[in-house]
């Protein structure tokens, strides 16, 4: 049976919600006493997590629950009250998906997607990441974009000492995270394989650094935040703009999506867009070749507008990979969009792509 930590009200319609999913659901009395309990039962008992962030302390238990290692791939739905702005914050705290908390069947259809979920597969974290920065702070939130990346981050505290890191970890090292003036010391020429996060207050063309790749990441100390994360597993994956048609760029915010010609739509989160296309956040994506009726505000400039496309492949819950969260990509059907909201994407896209936001801060 696949066992779920529900840390909401217990009303009849969400015991029948988990009913029709098919899951067993644990109500915990209060978010500390699910954090015991998720603990004691481990990620081999527990199949998913379901909140509402309304409860005191949620916020923390999901922080919590993503950065440790063991349950870095648990799926957790945030219910969430009904307005943009709180679907948008769950899923940057790190929820897999979220859905209005009278939304019973959403609640229903997601928790169905967590059935027979292993979260104990291997392979979280098959390398390390270090970490060298003098501010505490800013060394904690390098750790945790680090292991949202899928690395073990490690701490060095001088250049010795990451130089021995290399050599002698128990896990590769496959990035690095380094403050300047770190950076400035390593030799980097013997490092070209290696996914590099600069943090500096200086841009790239002011930097001393020997041998720093194009494809390095520079980024302020107020920049370091959980798109950092994305970012860092773009380089990862060797994701080169050749192989792209036009620039993605990260955009939080919601849209409703629905196969073609039917009438129920089904709430989503935005991860990044592009020019062609859009990626959608949720625990039920959608399955490939799909034709897809989708409503977004592309940006904060623009109104709600209507688009057609076509599901090129998804990501759902268990599947591997780290790249994307779950959810699915939609190729654009230009030909079969409504002009005047295809003229509307078109425009709200370019203003994306020159509006005054670093170069670091986008996925190219």
């Amino acid at each position: 049976m696949s066992h779920v930590i529900v840390v909401a009200e217990r009303t009849e319609s969400l015991v029948a919600a988990c009913r029709r999913a098919r899951v067993v659901p644990y109500f915990a009395r209060d978010v500390r006493h699910a954090h015991v309990r998720i603990r004691e039962l481990g990620p081999s008992r527990v199949h998913g997590l379901c909140i509402d962030l309304r409860h005191a302390d949620a916020v923390v238990l999901v922080a919590d629950l993503r950065d440790e290692a063991r349950f870095f791939h648990l799926p957790i739905l945030a219910l969430v009250g009904p307005s943009t702005e709180e679907h948008v914050r769950a899923l940057a705290l790190g929820a897999t998906d979220a859905v209005v908390a009278t939304d019973t069947d959403g609640i229903g259809q997601r928790l169905a997607s967590v059935r027979g979920f292993d979260t104990t597969r291997p392979g979280s974290y098959r390398r390390a990441a270090a970490i060298a920065h003098p501010d505490p702070e800013t060394r904690r939130m390098l750790a945790r974009v680090a292991r949202r990346a899928g690395f073990d981050p490690v701490a060095v505290d001088h250049t010795r000492e990451l130089e021995a890191l290399l050599h002698t970890a128990r896990l590769p090292v496959g990035a690095l995270l380094l403050h300047d003036a770190i950076a400035e010391e390593v030799a980097l020429e013997h490092l070209e394989e290696v996914p590099l996060v600069v943090v500096s207050d200086l841009p790239r063309a002011l930097l001393r650094v020997p041998g720093l790749s194009p494809r390095a990441l520079v980024v302020a100390p107020r920049d370091v935040s959980e798109e950092l994360a994305t970012l860092l597993r773009e380089l990862v994956t060797d994701v080169r703009p050749s192989a792209r048609s036009s620039r993605r760029i990260l955009r939080r915010g919601v849209c409703s999506f629905r196969p073609a010609g039917t009438s129920t739509a089904t709430l989503g989160g935005l991860h990044d867009v592009s020019a062609d296309g859009v990626y959608v956040r949720t625990m039920v994506p959608l399955p490939d070749g799909l034709d897809v009726w989708l409503e977004l505000r592309p940006d904060d400039d623009s109104p709600w507008i209507h688009l057609r496309g076509v599901v090129v492949w998804r990501r759902r819950v268990g599947d591997g990979g780290l790249t994307c969260p779950r959810g699915f990509a939609l190729r654009l059907s230009r030909t079969e969009c409504p002009a005047r909201d295809l003229e509307a994407w078109d425009e709200a896209y370019r203003r994306l792509v020159h509006a005054e936001v670093p170069d670091r801060l986008r996925l190219v």
